[in-house]
C-alpha cells in the first residue's frame, strides 16, 4: 500500500502506518502549548530584554567619552559585523549541540560582557569596538537559540504564534526597562557613575536570564548526529531570497530608535525617552497578544505586507515630530507594525529549512535583520550630517530616507516572492501567485495492480484471460489517498 505524503501525523495511513517521518515538532500537546518550561523561557527573554533595553542608552557612554552621533552609528554598525558574521556557525551549532545549550552559553557572554564595558575610556579605541561586536554576537545567539527551542516544541501551523508569545515578553521589558533606564540616567549631565550603573544592572540582569534559560530548557535532548552538508550549498538550496530582503529593510527600521532615538530626544529638548518606549511597548504587546492566531489565519504573505506598509507610516511620523509628547505617534504605528510583521518573518524564513537545519534558518533570518541595522545605522549617521550640510532638518531627513529604503524592500519582496504562504493545520504551504483558485490535490498517474478475480482466472488456466487493471490508493500532497474506480481492459 501507498502510504500519502502529509505533513499532519493525525491522519494515519490507510494501513495504519504514519505518513509523517519521525520529528521533533509537535511533541508539546496543543493543550500543554503554555506550559511551565514555555513560561520558564519567558521570564528568561524578559530579563533578558531588560539588559538590552537598558543599553538603548548607549548613546549616553559614547557621549560621555567625548563621541558624536557620527561615531555612534560606525560603533553600532561594526558591531553588527560580528552578529551577521557568527549567525551561519551559531545555527550549525544549534543543529548540532541543541539550541539549549547555545541559549544558556550566549547568556553568560552577554552578562561578561556587560560587566567588561566598565572597562572602556575611549569613544574610538579598539576596546569599544571589539565589546560591541561580543556584545551584538551574543544578543544574536540568545535571540536565535530561544526561538529556535521554543519552536521546535510547537507544531508548525502555531510556530508564528508561539514566536509572537514569546516575543511579548520583549515589549514588557521595554516598557519597564525604558523607565529604569530613565530612572538610572535621566539627568542632562550624565556621569561616569550613572554609566556604572547601568551596565552593572544589564550585566545582573543577563545573569538572571542565564539561570532561567536553564531551569526552562534542561533535560533537552541532544539532536541526533548525522553529516552536516556544506553550509555554501544549504543556503543555496534553501535560502528565502524575497524574505531576507524584507528581512533587511525590516532591521532596518526596528533598529533606528534603539540607536537615535536618544540625541533625537535631546534634540527636541528632552533628556527622557520613557514616554516613547512605553507607548511603544504596550501597543506591540497588545497588538501582538491580540493578532496572534492571523498568521494561521490569513497567511504569512499578507502579515509581512501589512507590516511593512506601517514600518513606512512609523517612519514619516517621525519626520513629522516637533515637540517631545508627538514622540507617542510613531511609537503607537511602530509598536503595531513590530507586532504585526516580525513573526511572519521568522517564520516564513525559519520553514523554509528542513527541520534538521532549522536552526540554520532561524539564524539566517536575524542575520539578515543585522544586516538591516548594519546598512542603517551608519547610513543614518552619515544622513544627519550630510542634512545639516545642505540645509536642511537633519532628522526629518533621516528618518524619511529610511521609510523610503523600507518601501523599496517591501516593493522587492511583492516582486520576488515566488508564492504566497497560506497556513493550514498542518502547516505551511506554498500557493503559487498564478493560482487564485484553492489548492486541488495532484493525483498522480494510478499504479496498474492485478485483481484477484484476475489472477484467479490466470491460475485456473483460463485463456485469453487478462488482469483487470484497478488504481492502487494514490500519493496526495497533504490529502488522504482515496481509491479511483476500477477501469475495464480489452484483449
Amino acid at each position: 500500500m501507498i502510504c500519502p505524503r502529509r505533513t499532519d501525523p493525525a491522519v494515519p495511513c490507510p494501513d495504519g502506518r504514519s505518513g509523517n517521518p519521525p520529528s521533533s515538532y509537535g511533541t508539546t500537546p496543543l493543550s500543554g502549548l503554555y506550559d511551565r518550561r514555555f513560561w520558564l523561557g519567558y521570564l528568561s527573554n524578559f530579563t533578558m530584554m531588560l539588559s538590552i533595553v537598558l543599553l538603548y542608552r548607549y548613546a549616553d557612554l559614547v557621549t560621555y567619552l567625548g563621541g558624536s552621533e557620527f561615531h555612534l552609528g560606525w560603533i553600532v554598525g561594526v558591531g553588527m559585523i560580528g552578529a551577521i558574521a557568527v549567525r551561519p556557525s551559531l545555527g550549525r551549532l544549534a543543529d548540532r549541540y541543541g539550541a539549549a545549550r547555545l541559549w544558556w552559553v550566549c547568556a553568560a557572554v552577554l552578562a561578561a560582557c556587560s560587566f567588561a564595558h566598565l572597562t572602556i575610556q575611549s569613544h574610538n579605541g579598539p576596546t569599544i569596538y571589539l565589546l560591541r561586536i561580543v556584545y551584538s554576537a551574543s544578543v544574536a545567539g540568545l535571540f536565535g537559540a530561544s526561538v529556535t527551542w521554543i519552536c521546535g516544541r510547537v507544531p508548525p501551523a502555531r510556530t508564528a504564534e508561539v514566536i509572537g508569545m514569546i516575543g511579548s515578553s520583549g515589549f514588557a521589558a521595554m516598557a519597564l526597562g525604558s523607565q529604569l533606564a530613565d530612572l538610572l540616567l535621566g539627568t542632562r549631565e550624565i556621569v561616569w557613575e550613572q554609566i556604572q550603573r547601568m551596565f552593572l544592572w544589564a550585566g545582573a540582569l543577563a545573569t538572571a536570564a542565564l539561570v532561567l534559560a536553564y531551569l526552562a530548557s534542561r533535560g533537552s535532548p541532544r539532536p541526533t548526529p548525522r553529516r552536516r552538508p556544506p553550509l555554501a550549498g544549504l543556503l543555496r538550496r534553501y535560502s528565502p531570497a524575497a524574505v531576507l530582503v524584507a528581512g533587511v529593510s525590516t532591521g532596518m527600521a526596528l533598529n533606528l530608535p534603539n540607536t537615535f532615538l536618544r540625541p533625537f530626544a535631546a534634540d527636541l529638548g528632552t533628556s527622557t525617552i520613557g514616554l516613547f518606549f512605553t507607548v511603544y511597548a504596550l501597543t506591540a504587546l497588545v497588538t501582538r497578544v491580540s493578532t496572534r492566531r492571523m498568521p494561521e489565519r490569513f497567511g504569512l504573505h499578507r502579515m509581512i505586507l501589512v507590516g511593512t506598509a506601517l514600518l513606512v507610516a512609523a517612519m514619516l511620523c517621525f519626520a513629522w515630530v516637533r515637540e517631545p509628547w508627538q514622540l507617542a505617534v510613531p511609537a503607537f504605528v511602530l509598536g503595531i507594525a513590530h507586532a504585526i510583521v516580525f513573526p511572519p518573518l521568522i517564520a516564513a524564513g525559519s520553514q523554509a529549512f528542513p527541520l534538521r537545519h532549522r536552526g540554520t534558518g532561524t539564524m539566517l533570518v536575524w542575520a539578515f535583520f543585522d544586516l538591516g541595522a548594519l546598512i542603517g545605522a551608519p547610513l543614518a549617521g552619515v544622513t544627519l550630517h550630510v542634512g545639516e550640510a545642505l540645509g536642511l532638518p537633519a532628522y526629518p531627513t533621516m528618518f524619511a530616507a529610511v521609510a523610503a529604503l523600507v518601501g523599496i524592500g517591501g516593493l522587492a519582496y511583492v516582486r520576488w516572492a515566488p508564492a504566497r504562504t497560506a497556513t493550514t493545520s498542518s502547516g505551511v504551504q506554498v500557493v503559487p501567485r498564478r493560482r487564485r483558485r484553492a489548492v486541488r490535490p495532484v493525483v498522480r498517474p494510478p499504479v496498474p495492480v492485478a485483481s484477484a478475480k484476475g489472477l484467479a482466472d490466470v491460475h485456473s488456466g483460463a485463456a485469453g484471460a487478462m488482469p483487470s487493471p484497478i488504481v492502487a490508493p494514490c500519493e496526495m500532497d497533504g490529502l488522504t489517498a482515496v481509491p479511483q474506480p476500477a477501469e475495464n481492459s480489452r484483449t
